[in-house]
């Protein structure tokens, strides 16, 4: 498989663990993809195929469409369907890697959901934030894009509450000095 990886934008990195950028899907069935409690948005563009946990037979399908990945704790590999006619991909293929509590923070959903199948990503959220996607001339300019649609689906959110893993970025990355709980309130 041949891809690349890309930061997000500063703003998008307590959400955005990274991009994938996908070239070619050579060699991706021997691919083992390890627990790490982050799921993946799939912007999804002729991939025939499904996840499933190694050495078992839970399949977990790849919708046609936009997408976020299966949450479970088990090791996945994925594999291409009999009928994948690889004429019908078209590269790249972004994927989102997100943050642990990315999930929440762009949705406003529990990421329970996320543990029996991927989830299709409703499709007024696909016009009004996504439908630009793939339509520009440089892989850059399409990061940049996506860079400023998931900051605008987040803000979107409104979402008041600060999870607990906010408040460790704060302190991991913010503060070079001895934290108390006061001067974090």
């Amino acid at each position: 498989m041949n891809y690349n990886i890309v930061p997000p934008s500063k703003e998008l990195q307590g959400i955005v663990k990274q991009y994938i950028v996908i070239n070619s899907l050579d060699g991706i069935d021997d691919l083992l993809f390890l627990p790490n409690g982050c799921n993946f948005i799939v912007f999804n563009r002729g991939i025939d195929g499904y996840t499933k946990e190694y050495n078992e037979n839970n399949k977990f399908y790849i919708p046609k469409n936009y997408s976020v990945s299966v949450k479970i704790n088990k090791v996945k590999k994925f594999v291409l369907n009999d009928t994948h006619c690889t004429d019908e991909v078209h590269f790249p293929i972004i994927l989102v890697e997100l943050t642990p509590i990315g999930f929440y923070k762009l949705f406003n959903i529990n990421a329970y959901l996320l543990n029996k199948s991927y989830m299709e990503i409703e499709s007024y959220i696909v016009e009004k934030y996504f439908k630009n996607l793939y339509t520009h001339k440089s892989t850059q300019e399409e990061l940049g894009y996506l860079n400023n649609s998931l900051m605008a689906l987040y803000t979107s959110q409104k979402n008041t509450n600060i999870p607990i893993e906010d408040v460790i970025y704060k302190i991991v990355n913010s503060y070079h000095f001895e934290v108390t709980v006061e001067m974090l309130v």
